[in-house]
């Protein structure tokens, strides 16, 4: 990556950075998951932009120059809250590589509904309450 670093006697200084090609995730890997307890529209959203967070020091970590490593965009914010949309109850979301990612690419994410318990975040009820 090439970046302007200013001017010098007339000269443009070129700051260069290096990320090395590699393969980091595979498709259908999932790089973060949250359970969480549907509520309103804005609780929903800041659920899932606390998971994209978690997805970006994960991609950074993993190598990904920093304008890479930007998720959700507003418009996958939107198709997340749409997944949402009609569910009731406790979920689990994850966001997963739609394909594989390597660290000289933007990476190509989604949000997806998970199967399985729920985990530590939510605590659910094992017997019946009268």
């Amino acid at each position: 990556v090439l970046e302007g670093a200013g001017y010098q006697e007339g000269r443009l200084l070129v700051r260069v950075r290096l990320y090395p090609e590699r393969k980091v995730f595979a498709a259908g890997e999932v790089l973060a998951a949250r359970t969480f307890r549907l509520s309103t529209q804005a609780r929903n959203q800041e659920a899932l932009e606390g998971l994209g967070e978690a997805v970006r020091q994960r991609l950074l970590q993993a190598g990904y120059a920093p304008e890479y490593a930007t998720f959700p965009s507003p418009e996958e914010l939107a198709r997340g809250l749409a997944l949402l949309q009609g569910k009731r109850g406790v979920v689990r979301v994850g966001v997963v590589a739609s394909k594989d990612l390597w660290t000289t690419e933007r990476p190509l994410l989604s949000f997806q509904l998970l199967g399985g318990p729920p985990g530590p975040e939510v605590p659910v009820p094992t017997r019946q309450i009268p």
